[in-house]
């Protein structure tokens, strides 16, 4: 089981995180594609490494980030199009029904970034940093999200969210055009 504390000191956050050496290659495996927990361990300091396992994990870890995310295969990008496509077209089903259509879009806009930034072979954000992350990386999704976020009626929010998923698919190809084959 793996354990994390964390706490302050002067001032200064401190994350400890321990666990047997089979439950850190789990987590390290799990931690795509956002990375939080590799990025941590790569930019942390160690404070006990009795065995030096730790100090093997770390190097692991920044060889990870150093290399960066794999690119997508072909059929992972069939299949985020065909999903993003699928969402619109459900977004269509439900445009008069604004509590449905509101959390499509809702639950939809991480995956519609998260494919953003994995078009680009970039870790994904947390949340807690998903705008800074967003703008960092595209100020024109930056723009598309906030004028999607700051939409004031579902039409305005509807239009928003069609115009980032249009952004985000185009350079794959945008939009699958039916008959589409399910990945």
């Amino acid at each position: 089981v793996m354990e994390r504390y964390v706490d302050y000191c002067q001032g200064v956050q401190v994350q400890v995180i321990a666990g047997p050496p089979r439950q850190f290659d789990r987590w390290l495996e799990l931690d795509r594609p956002q990375g939080t927990v590799l990025r941590q361990l790569a930019a942390g300091r160690l404070l006990f490494d009795r065995s030096g396992l730790g100090a093997r994990y770390q190097a692991l870890a920044c060889q990870v980030v150093k290399r960066g995310l794999e690119p997508l295969t072909d059929r992972q990008m069939h299949s985020r199009r065909f999903l993003i496509t699928e969402l619109l077209d459900d977004l269509a089903d439900c445009a008069t029904d604004a509590e449905q259509a509101r959390w499509l879009m809702m639950t939809g806009l991480d995956y519609v970034v998260e494919t953003a930034f994995l078009w680009r072979r970039r870790w994904t954000p947390k949340g807690k940093r998903a705008l800074a992350e967003i703008r960092a990386l595209d100020l024109e999704l930056a723009g598309l999200c906030q004028v999607f976020l700051g939409g004031s009626d579902l039409a305005g929010q509807i239009a928003g969210f069609r115009a980032l998923a249009a952004y985000v698919l185009a350079p794959p190809g945008g939009e699958l055009c039916e008959p589409w084959v399910r990945p």
